[in-house]
């Protein structure tokens, strides 16, 4: 079940969850997992670069005052992935973050999936959840993404709910 607006209703393009090549094989096991469960397996398996560290603690800093989720797109991109890059115009970076990512279809069958414009009006109480909402739809809209689009999953989605034939991302 997707709730969203009426207007986001008529929308009937697929969900889809943008992600680097290199997760596959873990999500074919894993299915998708809330943000950044990589970086905390890494921590907790005792594996994690001072790089991994570091989005640990930026991951749980915003998950804090956000909450944890999947996050999906009916775009048909999803730059925000490429922000580091675009946010210092390294052209050559953002050309390799492109080669390197893809997407998944996402079936929202038996999901409880919430769109990312009604979770904010909740989120938006919240004084500290405000300020990280602000910069983060700042940093979307500079990479050309449009947040109306963005869904998000409380919940890790399993792989059954997933098209496995992946795409390349545009």
């Amino acid at each position: 079940m997707i709730r969203q607006t009426q207007q986001q209703a008529k929308d009937t393009r697929k969900l889809k969850h943008f992600t680097r090549k290199y997760h596959l094989s873990s999500i074919s096991k894993h299915g998708l997992q809330l943000e950044g469960w990589n970086a905390e397996q890494a921590v907790l398996n005792g594996n994690a670069s001072k790089k991994a560290r570091a989005q640990f603690d930026v991951c749980n800093f915003i998950c804090g005052a956000l909450g944890r989720y999947v996050w999906l797109t009916k775009d048909e991109q999803a730059e925000v992935i490429n922000s580091t890059a675009h946010f210092t115009k390294n052209a050559e970076a953002l050309k390799q973050m492109k080669e390197v990512t893809t997407y998944l279809e996402v079936d929202d069958e038996g999901l409880d999936i919430i769109s990312w414009k009604l979770l904010k009006q909740q989120l938006n109480r919240k004084a500290k959840a405000r300020k990280i909402i602000q910069g983060f739809e700042q940093i979307a809209e500079m990479c050309g993404d449009n947040t109306d689009d963005w869904y998000v999953s409380k919940q890790p989605i399993p792989t059954t709910n997933l098209n496995l034939h992946m795409k390349e991302a545009a």
